[in-house]
């Protein structure tokens, strides 16, 4: 059966008007977050810091805006449409302890994904590349004996001009512990780089050398040296 032309407007019309209801109804009655993401003032990080694999902070708020916490997210990936998707891996307590979220607050839970703007990002660590590997946080509790345990409870003094012993590693195993010459702090100062002050006992394993510059945090810390012991 054919429609004459005037059936056809009205019910033009009420289809498109459904479709506005219909849309409009989903954005009323559609999922929330229960937190949000606090940005900074200005940008603080570069995009040409930006790599999957590399560390972010992220401050994660209450959607009030009451309540408020740091943690660390790792770049799983950059989305063709902007921004990088994130995955939450959060902090490290003194004792080598993952340190929970207050997920009642905010909504954000570790090992959560979620997409970020580089201009809600705080700071940024980028691991080393190649060979070498640092052991941090939680991972430090699995050396083996005479090895620490646990970051230093004093890597939260560090500042440029003092030491840090970090654990280098290859092939996730542990080779030899490194000290460092502070000599610049990420714009958040969550990171560090430092400069290698000795020779090193296992080069040809995990390619660090006397004079070689680190990109490091405090989790990474084993022992501290402040004002420089050398």
């Amino acid at each position: 059966m054919r429609l004459d032309r005037h059936r056809k407007i009205v019910l033009a019309a009420s289809g498109t008007a459904l479709v506005a209801l219909g849309g409009t109804a989903w954005w009323i009655l559609r999922p929330r977050p229960p937190g949000k993401l606090l940005c900074p003032a200005s940008r603080l990080v570069d995009a040409e810091d930006l790599k999957t694999g590399s560390f972010v902070v992220l401050e994660l708020a209450s959607i009030d805006g009451s309540f408020a916490e740091p943690t660390w997210g790792r770049i799983v990936r950059k989305r063709l449409i902007g921004g990088y998707r994130i995955e939450l891996v959060g902090e490290t307590s003194d004792e080598g302890d993952p340190i929970p979220l207050s997920t009642a607050r905010h909504g954000y839970a570790i090992g959560q994904t979620i997409t970020v703007d580089p201009s809600c990002m705080w700071d940024v660590y980028r691991p080393p590349t190649g060979t070498a590997e640092l052991v941090c946080g939680p991972t430090l509790a699995t050396l083996p004996e005479g090895l620490p345990k646990a970051p230093d409870a004093d890597a939260v003094r560090l500042r440029r001009g003092d030491d840090a012993a970090v654990v280098i590693a290859a092939e996730g195993k542990p080779t030899e512990i490194v000290w460092l010459r502070i000599e610049s702090a990420s714009p958040g100062s969550q990171s560090f780089t430092g400069r290698v002050l000795q020779p090193t006992l296992h080069s040809e394993i995990h390619g660090i050398n006397q004079n070689d510059p680190l990109e490091f945090v405090r989790d990474c810390v084993v022992d501290v040296r402040i004002g420089g012991g050398m």
